[in-house]
């Protein structure tokens, strides 16, 4: 396969309704229909989620320019070599704590 998307998530877009703490109905419901959105944004272009899924671990391979990653899909773990991995958070989602130092040294290398 060429791509695949992990959600965390029962649906795809579930983030802002399961986190929203809004007591507004009105809000609630434009979250719902939003997540109806996405649902179908990724039925009609056929894309390829596994939902109650996560990224358990990356490793770079130097030797072949590509990331194997572990992926928890719940009663099973797959493990995929890959080339690129993009990352997507929630926008209300905390921000990364990235050692700036590490970072720096491993784009240098």
């Amino acid at each position: 396969m060429s791509t695949f998307v992990i959600e965390h998530n029962t649906r795809v877009g579930d983030n802002p309704c399961v986190e929203s703490k809004s007591p507004s109905k009105l809000h609630q419901s434009s979250f719902i229909q939003l997540d109806d959105w996405f649902e179908g944004y990724a039925h009609f272009l056929d894309l390829n989620v596994w939902p109650l899924s996560s990224v358990v671990e990356t490793i770079w391979d130097d030797a072949t320019k590509s990331w194997n990653v572990v992926i928890d899909r719940g009663a099973m773990s797959h493990h995929s070599k890959i080339k690129h991995i993009v990352l997507a958070t929630a926008t209300a989602s905390s921000d990364l704590d990235l050692d700036r130092k590490t970072l720096d040294e491993s784009i240098e290398e």
